[in-house]
């Protein structure tokens, strides 16, 4: 019994990790490569965190650190469609702003 906790343990906890990681990377990049405040950003990566598959993620960070052949990359793995999904994520999300802005 000990030993299979210890396993799911294992298993779990990089994939926990990757998530942090994914959030902190995009929060990075995102207050970097703008004016945006770091709470917008936030939302931002929560955001795409619960409406992008790994992949479309990825591109989209590559695209806010601006590294073109990661970029390419994963563009050519998504397909047209992908590609065009995480675009779009990225026009769709100012509500993120507006969330932030004061009355």
């Amino acid at each position: 019994m000990r030993s299979s906790v210890m396993v799911l343990t294992l298993l779990v906890v990089p994939a926990c990790s990757s998530s942090g990681s994914f959030h902190e990377e995009f929060v990075q990049a995102c207050t970097d490569s703008g004016n945006l405040e770091q709470t917008v950003c936030d939302c931002m990566a929560d955001k795409a965190e619960s409406d992008l598959s790994e992949d479309e993620r990825q591109f989209v960070l590559a695209a806010l650190q601006e590294d073109e052949d990661k970029t390419t990359e994963l563009r050519d793995k998504l397909g047209m469609q992908g590609a065009m999904r995480a675009g779009l994520f990225m026009t769709n999300v100012a509500s993120c702003a507006m969330d932030q802005m004061e009355p």
